[in-house]
């Protein structure tokens, strides 16, 4: 084999190696696109979930604060939130 013919080997071999190992970080690189992938969809999910979470504990709120004020307004407090009217003393006894 002419020395020409060995270093022509000899840089195809160190292409090919070269070649094997581009691709390997390439796979290795889809396979981490592929996990970020999937860890962004379950964040989505997730976050979606908590938004309905969200959504249902501020009804269930907003539904508290109607029936607060709604008794309130039946025990006879103002509608600024004050006290009740004031009781003689001879009432309260």
């Amino acid at each position: 084999m002419s020395a020409r013919t060995h270093t022509l080997l000899a840089l195809l071999s160190r292409v090919v190696d070269h070649v094997r190992a581009a691709n390997t970080r390439a796979e290795r690189a889809e396979a981490e696109a592929r996990a970020a992938e999937a860890s962004a969809r379950r964040l989505r999910e997730e976050l979606a979930a908590q938004a309905r979470a969200c959504q249902a504990a501020e009804a269930r709120a907003v539904e508290a604060e109607l029936r607060i004020c709604q008794a309130a307004e039946a025990l006879g407090f103002g509608a600024a939130g004050g006290a009740p009217p004031a009781e003689t003393p001879a009432r309260l006894h």
